[in-house]
């Protein structure tokens, strides 16, 4: 929930908070907008050290996906086309969110439901491609090849 209020928050001054909200279709970006949407350049990140100041914005992440139930590159939740990728150099693109989790909130989600899954009290990172959150997907990192052209 904070991570949708952040990012809708965010997104209210570029878009108009009508266009989210679904007064009117949103259908060209606001002149304001226009000249950082075509010159953004997302950092890339291939350490989690600094993550968290990240939070809220575009950003691309590279590392070995990792081989766990829930995937993820650098701490950071990411969805996977392919379990083929696990294990291997892989890179996402999009807004970082985060959500913390207490372990107060875990405990009244079990006397309310039962016991469930949960990864635990903490905070998690999860990259997400669009405005309906959905999980960006890691996409497999370009192979470099020889400068000869050997194959």
């Amino acid at each position: 929930m904070l991570v949708r209020t952040l990012i809708l928050t965010i997104l209210s001054f570029s878009f108009g908070v009508s266009a989210l909200l679904g007064d009117e279709p949103q259908t060209h970006l606001d002149e304001a907008f226009r000249p950082k949407a075509l010159e953004m350049t997302p950092p890339l990140l291939t350490s989690g050290k600094e993550i968290r100041k990240y939070v809220g914005k575009l950003i691309a992440i590279r590392g070995k996906v990792s081989d766990t139930k829930i995937p993820d590159l650098l701490g950071v939740e990411i969805a996977l086309p392919s379990h083929e990728l696990r294990g291997k150099e892989a890179y996402a693109v999009g807004i970082l969110g985060e959500s913390t989790v207490s372990k107060e909130e875990i405990e009244e989600t079990f006397r309310n439901y039962g016991p469930i899954a949960t990864q635990g009290a903490g905070t998690y990172y999860k990259l997400y491609s669009d405005l309906s959150f959905t999980p960006a997907e890691a996409k497999p990192w370009p192979v470099k090849r020889s400068a000869k052209g050997d194959r």
